[in-house]
């Protein structure tokens, strides 16, 4: 843990990371840190330029043996520029050559998987996704020279004991040792320091943090401004979208107060108005007149002189 500890203050006062990588980590220690070995696991293989580099490789390291790797590819790159169509269509086959080979492998290794690694498979490849996200966005923050956090108290004093000796000087590896030799003493020291002397470093600290968060809000309000609110912090962020949405709703009451006042400055009223001032009320709708039934024809019936004869008739109306 000492060890780890070093390291990170080694990489914050020397500039330069000299601890493990987290893949190193899950993978020698897997038990402890939550990773999984996957040794079985095909691996992808190389492109059609790597495949061309890998082939040169001994010819450029011979040929150019002080030049960074960096620089190396650089060269590749100029000299796959210039190769034949035949002789890269031949890598090209050879690449798409392996690639099925892996596609192959790589579906008889999900296969072997169960349920349980499956899901541990897609959660990590979620982490992976959460922590290259937030590599680009560390990137774009620098890029857009975000303000450095600057340290605790603690950290002060151990920048001031580290002050004495000439790291800028050293190798990466002295760098490290030097700082874990001291690093047990500073802890040491600052345990033992009095609350009056821890006081001096407090105070820098928290007049450090006041400068460094008025230069957050102000690099924070020009993201903003310039529409990249994604590298901004998540309550900077938050505290925006509930001005923008305060903003917008007084902005909705102001128009319709101002439609209201303009209304009754150019004399509209509403027809129901009109028509309560006046006294009466909205014209109804006249219903079809009915229609005029017919008279039923009625059937008078009356005796003849004669017995048993009747004289019946028919008439509109009595």
């Amino acid at each position: 843990m000492a060890g780890l500890v070093a390291g990170v203050v080694a990489r914050n006062f020397c500039g330069r990371s000299l601890i493990l990588n987290s893949k190193c980590v899950n993978y020698c220690f897997p038990r402890f840190f939550g990773g999984r070995r996957q040794d079985e696991k095909p691996k992808k293989p190389a492109t059609h330029f790597m495949l061309y580099y890998k082939n040169i490789k001994s010819s450029l390291d011979k040929n150019n043996p002080d030049i960074k790797i960096t620089e190396k590819v650089k060269l590749a790159s100029m000299k796959y520029k210039d190769l034949s169509p035949e002789e890269k269509q031949k890598l090209n086959a050879q690449s798409e050559k392996l690639l099925e080979e892996y596609r192959e492998k790589m579906e008889k290794w999900r296969s072997s998987l169960s349920s349980e690694e499956k899901d541990a498979l897609k959660a990590e490849h979620r982490e992976q996704r959460e922590k290259k996200e937030k590599r680009k966005i560390a990137k774009l923050q620098r890029q857009n020279e975000m303000p450095r956090r600057q340290g605790t108290s603690f950290s002060m004093y151990v920048s001031d004991q580290l002050k004495a000796i000439n790291l800028q000087f050293m190798s990466p590896t002295e760098r490290l040792e030097a700082v874990r030799r001291n690093m047990s003493e500073c802890s040491q020291r600052w345990k033992a320091m009095p609350e009056a002397e821890k006081e001096i470093y407090n105070k820098r600290a928290a007049e450090e943090q006041e400068l460094h968060e008025a230069e957050m809000l102000q690099w924070e309000q020009n993201m903003i401004e310039e529409g990249k609110e994604k590298l901004i912090r998540k309550k900077t962020l938050k505290k925006h979208q509930t001005e923008v949405r305060k903003a917008d709703k007084e902005a909705a009451k102001a128009t319709a107060s101002s439609n209201k006042t303009v209304s009754k400055k150019s004399g509209v009223k509403s027809t129901k108005a009109l028509e309560t001032k006046a006294g009466k009320s909205a014209p109804k709708k006249q219903s079809a007149p009915r229609k005029q039934s017919t008279p039923k024809k009625h059937v008078h019936f009356e005796e003849s002189g004669t017995l048993g004869k009747k004289d019946f008739y028919s008439s509109d109306s009595e």
